[in-house]
């Protein structure tokens, strides 16, 4: 499934982006920004945390492991939750 290159922009730290088909093998990897980044071609920005508080629990999070984005209500309207 291909990601077509849309809303390359800058990327500011709790932006949520999804790399485009110009990645190359990276196309399809979903990412939260953790620290200000330049725009990038072949980066989309597709969403942001509504908190940027919320940037500091992201430092709880470990490599190798899955976490889902999950739709949780009207005040909250994203969940990162970890799958084991």
């Amino acid at each position: 499934h291909k990601i077509v290159p849309d809303h390359c922009v800058e990327r500011n730290a709790g932006c949520i982006t999804i790399d485009n088909e110009r990645y190359l093998r990276y196309s399809g990897e979903l990412q939260v920004v953790l620290q200000d980044a330049k725009q990038d071609d072949r980066v989309n920005v597709v969403a942001h945390l509504q908190d940027l508080s919320d940037l500091k629990k992201l430092a709880y999070f470990r490599e190798g492991y899955t976490y889902e984005l999950i739709e949780a209500d009207e005040h909250l309207p994203f969940l990162i939750q970890s799958v084991l």
